[in-house]
């Protein structure tokens, strides 16, 4: 690439009005990693012959991946303005509106470009992909497998496929997913990993920890990746009771500057269950940092959260997740709080304003959760109902940053803490007797909302009534 980049660099003086070339010098650019350079030669092109219409996939492209998200959606917009019958302009402003929540959006516009190109194989992924982020685990099957029957060696819809059987509860065709993805790239390092979690989910913790460290291999996966996959390690390794290698794999862990939930969690677990000593680079003293707020005493509670919720629950457009943790209860699937879907902007807003409100009051704190606070973030959120003695066990989100639960309903107490939340440095469940130093109650009602770390393990407890439990749940997730 570079030799192809000093080349193309040689001979533009000579050629300094070829838009092909300086299209080609961007797109060099680009996958080398440096869009400025790229956008600036693709724009270049685009003034010298605005109807280059691969100029605008290109440059909208750089744009999507610098996350400059409103200019990538104005640049397609531009193109598919010249050439309304570019399936694949389509197709990429489809990318963008997914990636920024907007799935109503993204649906229509894929839906565009299958009509324009009914054998494009990636729209039909990536349209499973949306219906998957909205919830509607059916047409998310239906648009993967007919993307695979389009292309038989395409990897990456077995992949998605595996991902959506697995929220189904379906683990067997989960695996076999998977397996099928791995056959087409044995070194794919999101379906080696799925498969880990998979095969930990059935307790086959052994051979979990053989695709962690097959994905971990990979020289090409970024830190945030390798992180990540080494948490889900670390969980086999716990589980199984390995000590020696736990302990090993977290200090590594630690000193190649990993911070995020899942590693402060294990911090806090090593220490409960070895008396294993280290700082804690996510959050040591995460107790310390769970907020309790009345929403209904800022905002319109009925209008912006409950109504809708109730709304969800009516309906039937949004599937079930298959959710081992929880008792005589029910968990919606996507991200309910996509933007486009069933909560409004002002209920989206409100959320981000309390999360902002949460990190300005912690903003002196010398904790990682705050001086590592990510710039960008995704909210990722989804509806519990509990029935009559329902309750789900201790937890913790790994991919999250922050968690909240925003209380839709909460029945009246018929005894101490029924119904109420409780979290801990660990995963013991709640007993009334339990040691102030790793664990404590939150007395929830409706029109609360609770923050904490995403590290902390949290649970229900188990209440009486007639009336039915609703939350909203929620993680904040670093881009």
């Amino acid at each position: 690439l570079e030799e192809s980049l000093k080349a193309g660099e040689k001979i533009l003086p000579e050629n300094p009005h070829s838009f092909d070339l300086l299209n080609l010098i961007g797109v060099v650019n680009a996958k080398l990693n440096r869009f400025e350079d790229a956008a600036e030669y693709i724009e270049k092109a685009l003034s010298l012959k605005p109807e280059f219409i691969d100029g605008y996939n290109n440059l909208g492209n750089i744009y999507q991946q610098e996350k400059r998200f409103d200019q990538a959606i104005e640049t397609y917009k531009k193109g598919i303005t010249l050439n309304p019958l570019s399936a694949s302009l389509h197709n990429n402003l489809g990318c963008v509106m997914k990636e920024i929540g907007r799935v109503d959006s993204a649906i229509h516009s894929f839906k565009k470009a299958i009509e324009l190109r009914p054998g494009y194989a990636e729209v039909f992924n990536n349209m499973g992909l949306a219906y998957k982020i909205s919830g509607d685990l059916e047409a998310a099957i239906q648009n993967y497998v007919e993307a695979i029957r389009l292309k038989k060696d395409f990897a990456e819809p077995h992949n998605n496929l595996g991902v959506v059987y697995q929220e189904k509860g379906e683990l067997s065709a989960a695996i076999s997913s998977f397996e099928r993805a791995i056959a087409l790239i044995p070194d794919y390092g999101e379906a080696l990993v799925n498969m880990g979690v998979a095969l930990q989910s059935i307790g086959e913790l052994h051979r979990s920890i053989l695709f962690f460290e097959k994905a971990l291999a990979d020289k090409k996966q970024a830190q945030k990746t390798k992180d990540s996959t080494k948490g889900f390690l670390l969980k086999s390794l716990f589980a199984l009771g390995e000590k020696e290698r736990l302990l090993k794999e977290l200090n590594n862990l630690l000193s190649s500057g990993g911070k995020d939930a899942m590693i402060g969690s294990f911090c806090s677990r090593a220490k409960s269950n070895y008396g294993f000593q280290v700082k804690n680079p996510f959050c040591e003293y995460p107790l310390n940092y769970v907020v309790k707020t009345t929403l209904s005493k800022s905002y319109d509670f009925e209008k912006l959260f409950r109504k809708p919720a109730l709304s969800i629950f009516q309906g039937s457009e949004v599937s079930k997740k298959y959710q081992s943790l929880l008792i005589n209860a029910e968990q919606t699937s996507g991200n309910i709080l996509a933007g486009g879907s069933y909560f409004s902007d002002e209920a989206r807003g409100a959320i981000h304003q309390e999360i902002e409100n949460y990190r300005k009051q912690f903003e002196s704190s010398g904790e990682g959760l705050i001086t590592s606070w990510p710039d960008k973030y995704e909210i990722n959120g989804w509806l519990v109902r509990y029935k009559n003695g329902g309750s789900v066990s201790p937890h913790i989100h790994e991919a999250g940053w922050l968690s909240g639960s925003i209380y839709i309903n909460v029945p009246k107490s018929n005894g101490l803490n029924d119904g109420n939340l409780f979290v801990s440095l660990d995963e013991r469940e709640y007993e009334p007797t339990e040691n102030a130093n790793f664990g404590k109650v939150i007395d929830v009602q409706t029109g609360v909302l609770c923050l904490f770390p995403a590290s902390l393990h949290h649970c229900t407890i188990p209440f009486n009534s007639s009336e039915d439990r609703i939350v909203l749940a929620f993680d904040v997730i670093p881009n």
